[in-house]
């Protein structure tokens, strides 16, 4: 096991740095080395005063962590928000949970590409609650830690939870 290299006073910490998406992946010239879970950005040579959400929206704005963490408010990044929605050309419609953008944000969290590696139901025929119907639905993907065959879902707009997804559920 590596440490964090840096004092927990500098701006990314462990704990902004999760909250960014990141993972600690250090390497002998890279010490504080760092990649995103969803879009497998690494940086690194971070200072005191850096913002990891921040640094994360200027380097990958369409990484799907950066995409619904702004869209929700969970960044406290304001120049960060600001400058995200000065830059789009229609920034309503990077809120709106029918934009196409959002909906391929909360399909990215079932898994990467085209193959949906995560969600368990995907591999299976005809399954009422596969990737796709879910994230149309306002669902992204929140399994337990070790537990492969976990199905839990959340609904980003009213908060529910669910779990134990049938072949016969819609999710809609």
């Amino acid at each position: 096991t590596v440490a964090w290299p840096h004092p927990q006073k500098f701006g990314a910490n462990p704990e902004t740095l999760a909250d960014a998406g990141f993972y600690h992946n250090p390497s002998p010239y890279d010490p504080d080395n760092v990649c995103c879970f969803m879009c497998g950005k690494e940086l690194a040579e971070w200072e005191e005063h850096d913002d990891p959400f921040k640094i994360h929206a200027e380097k990958c704005p369409k990484c799907p962590w950066v995409v619904l963490n702004f869209a929700f408010g969970n960044t406290s990044s304001a120049d960060t928000v600001l400058s995200f929605h000065v830059s789009s050309s229609s920034p309503s419609t990077k809120i709106s949970p029918t934009s196409n953008i959002l909906y391929e944000a909360r399909l990215a969290t079932y898994g990467p590409g085209g193959k949906r590696k995560w969600w368990p139901h995907d591999g299976r025929k005809k399954h009422g609650a596969n990737s796709k119907k879910m994230a149309a639905a306002g669902f992204i993907f929140q399994p337990e830690i070790d537990s492969p065959e976990d199905d839990t879902a959340t609904c980003l707009y009213c908060e529910t939870t669910l779990s134990g997804w049938e072949s016969t559920d819609d999710p809609l």
